[in-house]
């Protein structure tokens, strides 16, 4: 957002808008989001964080209505992040990704299996907001909302890289369009055994589409199974792209390609410091 100087709109949005007085102040900025695509999109997705956070409509409603007094429930929607963990190391590894996760309205669901230990797995990590399954009880369910009690579920794998604002951009996306699955069709990628990181998909951001990448996309709970929840999950892991979703009539739509590297798990921060927003 660039604008003219203004104390109120530098007071209301600080930062995210563009805005100076003279020519001299604004051009080394306007220079720099022009022809630095990272710090374009940066200022871009941070105005959209800040006005679909704080500034719609609904927000000066509830501002009017908590200067008289009115208490209304939180609308904001409500994410299950989920995972497979194949000994307590993993269930750890888990948790600090969910713990990382910048959105509040958020649960998290790990599946294990029935390997030596596991009760005490099931002792020690259940809380609140993390619970701890035995993967074999999943063939009793055939609702993803019996399971997974919020409106959305992210499957994810430690194999890949999430930033901290990667559930954030999702869930806001959910805020402006009408969709069964919201992902990244264009996402981020390490080659094998480098710290080369490849663009995928180019161009295919903040549009409809056919196919998304089942660990860097959300699921409506509303979504059908056509079967056991196990028999759901196997398939998506299994065949990770999510094409034939599509032509069974689902929705999809890709938004954008930030805070997430496919195979990016062991990439150090200065690797991932262009991709993180």
């Amino acid at each position: 957002m660039i604008s003219n100087y203004s104390k109120g709109i530098k007071t209301l949005f600080k930062r995210i808008v563009t805005a100076g007085e003279t020519k001299e102040e604004l051009k080394p900025i306007l220079t720099k989001l022009f022809f630095d695509e990272y710090e374009y999109r940066k200022n871009s997705i941070q105005g959209i964080r800040e006005v679909y956070q704080h500034h719609l409509y609904e927000h000066r409603i509830r501002k009017i209505l908590s200067y008289l007094e009115i208490d209304i429930l939180d609308q904001d929607k409500s994410v299950t992040i989920c995972g497979f963990a194949k000994s307590e190391n993993e269930v750890k590894q888990l948790i600090e990704l969910f713990q990382k996760q910048s959105y509040s309205q958020k649960k998290l669901v790990i599946f294990i299996s029935n390997y030596n230990g596991f009760e005490n797995i099931l002792n020690q990590y259940n809380q609140e907001n993390c619970q701890i399954i035995l993967w074999s009880y999943m063939n009793q369910y055939y609702k993803l909302s019996d399971i997974f009690s919020s409106d959305y579920v992210s499957f994810v794998s430690l194999n890949h890289y999430y930033g901290e604002n990667y559930l954030l951009d999702l869930m806001i996306a959910e805020k402006y369009l009408k969709a069964d699955i919201i992902g990244k069709e264009n996402y981020y990628e390490r080659e094998k055994d480098t710290d080369v990181i490849m663009e995928k998909q180019r161009d295919a951001e903040y549009l409809y589409t056919n196919n998304l990448f089942v660990y860097a996309s959300i699921f409506s709970t509303t979504l059908k199974t056509n079967g056991s929840i196990q028999s759901f999950i196997d398939q998506l892991v299994s065949n990770p792209l999510l094409d034939s979703l599509f032509e069974q009539g689902v929705v999809m739509y890709s938004s954008d390609k930030y805070n997430f590297v496919k195979n990016g798990r062991k990439l150090t921060s200065d690797a991932v410091k262009r991709i993180t927003i």
